[in-house]
């Protein structure tokens, strides 16, 4: 474990053991999503994450293509706006969660399992949003028996034609 300050966050994160945990994975969540954004991000997924927030996954040891999750909206604007996480071995040594959750369960207004009653993000650079949480929901079994970490963005990207990419459920 080596000690990391982002923004507001300061944890411990062991990036070769998140590595190990990415690499066997055959991809990204995003990759086999049924839904209405996904296979557009698999096609914009070059243009989602900037240098600050690559040079951020590299320290962490992240892999840019294997999200935990992804989600998103469609804006009438044109761009969707997404919404995803990766995991990560590491221990929140202080700042705030971006997500206080008020209960657990299952309905409407729900994250996963939990009721989440508030949702914070801090910019990491234009257009790009983070947050750091503490959750095991969706990780890879790579990371089975270390503490475990999400770290969650926002961010903007294009939408393109309808049809997926060659291999792309959709």
């Amino acid at each position: 474990m080596h000690r990391v300050k982002i923004l507001d966050w300061t944890l411990d994160a062991d990036p070769e053991a998140t590595r190990a945990a990415h690499d066997p994975m055959a991809s990204g969540s995003a990759e086999t999503c049924p839904c209405d954004t996904c296979p557009n991000f698999v096609r914009v997924r070059d243009q989602a994450f900037p240098p600050a927030a690559l040079e951020l996954f590299a320290q962490l040891g992240i892999r840019p293509d294997r999200e935990s999750e992804v989600t998103g909206t469609i804006l009438e604007d044109g761009l969707v706006q997404y919404w995803g996480w990766f995991h990560f071995a590491g221990t929140l040594i202080s700042g705030d969660e971006s997500r206080r959750v008020a209960s657990e369960g299952r309905g409407e207004g729900l994250v996963g399992r939990y009721e989440v009653s508030q949702v914070t993000h801090q910019t990491l650079c234009e257009g790009f949003d983070i947050g750091i949480v503490r959750s095991r929901d969706g990780a890879p079994e790579g990371l089975d028996g270390f503490p475990v970490l999400a770290l969650e963005f926002w961010t903007k990207l294009p939408l393109l034609d309808a049809a997926p990419p060659e291999g792309v459920a959709g």
